[in-house]
Formats: structure tokens, sequence, C-alpha cells
């Protein structure tokens, strides 16, 4: 095996322990006896909490760009569960989360209070609408992992708020690409960014794209 297999492996395997020995229990504990159920995420896709591999490449490249040493300060639109999140941290000791998400489920503070447990301040939640919080944002990142709202409008805003926020080289990861009107959406702002391809090796995906923004 590979070293970078053998370091991407490690990282999954850990981020699966925690999911299914921390975050799994207390999630079905805060929605049984309701209608609630777990959002779709980077770990599955089905209502029984069981991993799924169709998502492993994704996994993979947020590995890789997470454990890139030039990053040091991450923000996350839409954290749910905080699978991506946690992947993140997971992947470099060196990197602090900055997590937005509208709270509409029961699961989202106590999944964030476990992995907070595990990294302390290299993690914060601001807890509100994408578009009202992110616009309030003072700090500046290196990577932007964009996983809120599927509405256009919305997706809409959160880029154009990303931008904002965006070092020289920032990394930018849209998610769920595969929909149609976010894929539309998404490269009418490479053009109008002019943001250009990730400049490390990474997995083919179609299920999210990354680019880079090269400030001019």
């Amino acid at each position: 095996m590979e070293q970078r297999e053998l370091i991407l492996l490690t990282v999954i395997n850990a981020w699966k322990k925690i999911i299914e020995t921390k975050l799994i229990p207390v999630i079905k504990k805060t929605i049984e006896n309701t209608d609630e159920w777990l959002e779709g995420n980077i770990y599955n896709y089905k209502p029984d909490m069981i991993y799924e591999e169709g998502y492993y490449a994704k996994q993979q490249n947020i590995i890789l760009c997470a454990a890139n040493p030039n990053i040091k300060k991450v923000l996350e639109i839409g954290f749910n569960s905080g699978f991506s999140t946690l992947l993140m941290l997971l992947s470099n000791p060196n990197i602090y989360v900055t997590c937005v998400d509208i709270n509409i489920h029961p699961y989202t503070v106590p999944c964030y209070n476990i992995i907070k447990q595990y990294f302390g301040d290299r993690i914060n939640l601001l807890i509100g609408d994408s578009t009202v919080v992110v616009p309030t944002i003072k700090d500046t990142f290196d990577l932007i992992h964009i996983d809120g709202a599927h509405h256009p409008l919305i997706a809409e805003r959160d880029i154009v708020n990303s931008i904002r926020l965006c070092n020289n080289n920032c990394v930018l990861i849209m998610d769920d690409t595969d929909m149609f009107e976010l894929n539309t959406l998404w490269n009418h702002y490479i053009f109008t960014y002019n943001l250009t391809d990730y400049p490390y090796d990474l997995v083919d995906t179609f299920k999210h794209s990354i680019k880079q923004y090269v400030k001019t």
C-alpha cells in the first residue's frame, strides 16, 4: 500500500470510529420517537446510519485539502452532524474550523459538543442563517467548504459571501455539484471569479468541486 493511501485510510478509520462510537449514538438518542432523520452527509446516505463507500472519493479529497500545511483557518457553511468538520480536524492538527449552521436538527449542537471535547478551541460553531451570519464574520480563511442550503438563491449568497472571506490561494470546496442547479450556479462563479483548478492531485468525483481563489 502506498504511503498516501495508508495515511488516508488511517484518518478515515479514526474518523469512522468516532462517528460510530460517539456521534451516531447521540444522533439516534436525539431523534428517537420523532419525525427527524439524519440529513445527508459524507458518511452515509441511508436512514440506517451504516457506513457507505459511495462517498469515499469525497472523503479522500477533504483529507487531502485539509492536510495541506498551508491550511490554517477553515470555514464550513453547513455543519449538520459535523462529520465533514471532524474529518478535516483529524486530517491536520494545526487547523482551526469555524462552522455555520442554522440548527434545525436536534442533533446538531450535541454533535458539536462531542467534537469540541476532542478538539477544544480548534472548532467553533456559529448558529444562524448562513446568509445573515457569514457576512458578519471578520476573519479570513485558507479553506472554505460550502455545504449549506441547496436552494440556488441561498447557495449563491453563500458563494459570494465566501469569496469575500478568502485569503490568497484559498481552497473552495463546493459540495453537491451532482445537483444540476448547484453545478450550473457554481460554474457561473468559477468563471466570474476566475477560480482555478486546485494544483494538487485529487480523486475524481462529480459529487463536489474543488477550486482555488487566486487574488489578482
